[in-house]
């Protein structure tokens, strides 16, 4: 995927100009935190397909609302199959939505050490 795909700048500005960017810093800070504790608990649990679904919508929805296009496309399709996908399957799932959380934290750094030394996005 190239860099379009996996994260959309124009989102984050815009949440960043409605909301003020220390705010979106702090919630972006939350939205990793939560979220790893989601994918720790996708991991430990992997045939609660219930919560895996829970889960997945919640982490297809926030990802969404800071432009991390790739994730929240991951998430997406592992809210819509869950229930029917067979164990390898929803390994490779998880799989792919750790690989797009990683590099989700990777770009938050560069947001967060650019926002606080005040360049814009």
């Amino acid at each position: 995927m190239n860099a379009s795909e996996i994260f959309d700048p124009a989102v984050y500005a815009r949440l960043s100009s409605e909301l003020g960017g220390a705010d979106v810093a702090e919630m972006l800070k939350g939205f990793l935190a939560d979220t790893q504790g989601k994918l720790d608990r996708l991991g430990a649990n992997p045939l609660d397909r219930d919560m895996t679904k829970r889960e997945a919508h919640a982490m297809k929805c926030s990802a969404a609302t800071f432009g991390f296009l790739e994730m929240s496309l991951i998430a997406w399709e592992l809210d819509a199959t869950a229930k029917d996908m067979e164990p390898a399957e929803f390994s490779r799932a998880t799989e792919d939505l750790n690989r797009s959380f990683a590099r989700v934290r990777n770009l938050s750094r560069e947001i967060l050490s650019t926002q606080n030394e005040g360049a814009p996005l």
